[in-house]
């Protein structure tokens, strides 16, 4: 009898589905008792020390800049009612109770000094959280967390504020920065004034930058 040949083995499918059918892993039995391994998503201590920093710089320049603003427009609304400055200026009996009133209204409509009481209360929870991830007390994961509920009660920020204080705090968690993002004075004139939405002052110092580089080559 002729010696049976054996059969031959069917050709591997090719194209894409083969090609995902070979890279999924293998995965365990349902009564195998394991668990497929969870990715690593563990951020850094540096991860966690740069936004509280910046976010840090960030309210606290806020809460200044809304709390002297308030004080002026108060001393203002004070002096502006007082009768004796009406008796040594007689001109402020027309001026003096229209700008107590312009005054006291911006003050009002601004909210002020509500405003700096929450970034106040903001700048002291990424405090908080700098302070526990710098001594290890908790875990990052947590941590993280918590920095996205923060993130979730802030306002919307100013964009040329918020790239001045996220240099300072690159500088205070990796060292000197050699090519840093600080926005040209025009922006930081109005940095707590106008928001420059959708200004990426990241990418406009990398364009200069280069600009700079291949004119000087």
């Amino acid at each position: 009898m002729d010696e049976q040949q054996p059969e031959a083995e069917p050709p591997a499918p090719t194209g894409t589905a083969a090609t995902s059918v070979a890279k999924q892993p293998a995965r365990p039995g349902r009564g195998s008792g394991k668990e497929p391994p969870a990715p690593e998503a563990t951020p850094t201590v540096n991860q966690i020390r740069y936004p509280c920093l910046m976010n840090m710089d960030y309210h606290a320049a806020r809460e200044a800049w809304l709390d002297q603003r308030h004080r002026w427009l108060m001393f203002g609304v004070i002096v502006a009612g007082g009768s004796a400055l009406v008796d040594v200026w007689p001109v402020m009996r027309i001026w003096g109770p229209a700008f107590a009133v312009v005054a006291g209204a911006l003050d009002l409509t601004f909210d002020l000094s509500t405003r700096s009481r929450k970034h106040a209360d903001l700048r002291r929870r990424y405090a908080e959280i700098n302070s526990e991830a710098t001594a290890g007390q908790k875990n990052l994961v947590h941590l993280q967390s918590k920095m996205d509920v923060l993130s979730g009660e802030e306002e919307p920020p100013y964009h040329a504020l918020l790239a001045l204080s996220a240099m300072r705090a690159q500088t205070m968690t990796y060292g000197k920065i050699t090519d840093p993002c600080r926005p040209s004075f025009p922006y930081r004139f109005f940095a707590h004034v106008i928001r420059f939405d959708g200004r990426d002052f990241n990418e406009s110092t990398d364009d200069n930058s280069d600009a700079d580089r291949s004119g000087q080559a």
